[in-house]
């Protein structure tokens, strides 16, 4: 025993070797009443450490075997050391040798040792975005005490009933998120505008929390909405629950103008985000009385026709500016072949008139080589016939009317042609 304690305190360890009048060898505790059966180390052959040395109790001081089984087993434990010595004189990293010491296992109760309730803590709230909650904090070993102890102290914060996060932790919003979602309970995930911001929906920025739950809660500056979710409605967006998106498309629908859905539509669909098949299937699985499904509908449907989604919020305004105008609409994204030469998709076409209409923003045409690449395109096309109309983005916010005649008149001298 001395010299494996020896041997594991040069090499960085301090176990606790405890003998008795039989004893495995060696074995360690990580408490005084807590006793394990002896490790297991790489290389050794499994039935060494299975043998018993009888240990006279009047001479346990110079350890000595009292009988003869002992010495029958005398030439094994020398090996056995020998190897142990030659293993432990490598270089070999702590934790890896430690997992072989103290195994790990589910109960944290083994490992008070090597990793305290307090580390546990730090290391779950790690990867909640510096936030742990009171259930978990005894789950992982935290007495009452403890717990009251570091709140009273500031080590931990109380974010919510329950909920707490850690000093020194980044307060932010998804912070603040997560804490709501954590405290409302299983089931509970961030919904309607939260979501949306969580997905990067355009012009949804972080602000008030909204969440969805199964239990009927009231919270300080949050917007709770009784609701038991399906799974297939949740997911995780950066460990923060949260509605999938084609649910988050179709909450949205009841809180935000239709013009404003419409863009939101068009521009998850360009990211794919969302598929129009999806989009309707919630819709269908949603009551009609439900407030908002009727416009989400009309605009799902105008998106079933297999054109392309539009590319931008530009193109998305453009075209709602056309349809309250009572023209045409255009076909977005419509493919030009023209032999010997790439395919060209403008952003909006009108093939029976030989008409395109380009939404110019400042955002993809601001460098110098994207203004020749586009000067280069609209020469080539117009070489070829077609009468390509350039609207600006300001042109379009603050002078819709000039827009739809200038469009208008194209479309009129296209059919003169």
């Amino acid at each position: 025993c001395r010299s494996v304690t020896g041997a594991l305190r040069h090499n960085g360890f301090a176990p606790a070797p405890t003998c008795s009048p039989s004893i495995g060898l060696c074995y360690y505790s990580d408490s005084s009443d807590t006793q394990r059966t002896p490790p297991r180390f790489p290389g050794f052959p499994s039935g060494v450490g299975d043998h018993t040395i009888t240990v006279d109790p009047a001479s346990a001081g110079d350890q000595r075997p009292a009988t003869s089984e002992a010495s029958n087993v005398s030439d094994d434990f020398r090996r056995w050391m020998s190897k142990l010595q030659q293993f432990l004189s490598q270089a070999v990293p702590i934790k890896p040798f430690l997992s072989h010491v103290v195994p790990i296992k589910r109960d944290m109760s083994h490992l008070a040792i090597a990793c305290p309730p307090d580390q546990r803590c730090i290391d779950w709230a790690s990867q909640h975005l510096g936030l742990i909650t009171r259930s978990v904090a005894t789950d992982l070993g935290m007495s009452r005490r403890s717990i009251d102890r570091r709140l009273s102290s500031g080590k931990w914060i109380g974010l919510r009933p329950g909920v707490y996060a850690l000093a020194g932790s980044t307060r932010s919003w998804r912070q603040t998120l997560l804490g709501t979602c954590l405290w409302a309970g299983d089931g509970a995930a961030a919904s309607h505008r939260s979501a949306a911001a969580l997905w990067g929906m355009v012009g949804q920025e972080e602000g008030p929390i909204e969440i969805t739950s199964p239990r009927r809660l009231r919270g300080n500056e949050v917007t709770i909405r009784q609701c038991a979710l399906p799974r297939s409605a949740l997911t995780r967006l950066d460990g923060i629950p949260v509605t999938s998106s084609h649910r988050t498309i179709l909450d949205l629908a009841g809180v935000l103008d239709a013009d404003v859905l419409e863009e939101i539509v068009d521009d998850t669909l360009a990211r794919r985000l969302i598929s129009v098949p999806r989009l309707k299937l919630e819709l269908q699985n949603a009551p009609a009385t439900r407030k908002g499904v009727k416009e989400l509908r009309r605009i799902v449907d105008g998106r079933s026709d297999g054109q392309r989604p539009s590319q931008s919020n530009f193109e998305t305004r453009l075209m709602r500016v056309l349809r309250a105008a009572k023209l045409p609409l255009p076909i977005r994204q419509f493919e030009i072949r023209i032999p010997g030469h790439p395919v060209i998709r403008p952003d909006l076409c009108y093939p029976e008139y030989r008409v395109i209409i380009e939404a110019d923003s400042y955002r993809w045409h601001s460098s110098k080589s994207a203004w020749e690449r586009d000067v280069t395109r609209y020469n080539f096309l117009a070489a070829h016939g077609w009468l390509v109309v350039r609207i600006a983005w300001q042109q379009l916010h603050d002078r819709p009317r000039e827009v739809v005649e200038t469009i208008r008149i194209a479309i009129g001298r296209a059919r003169l042609l």
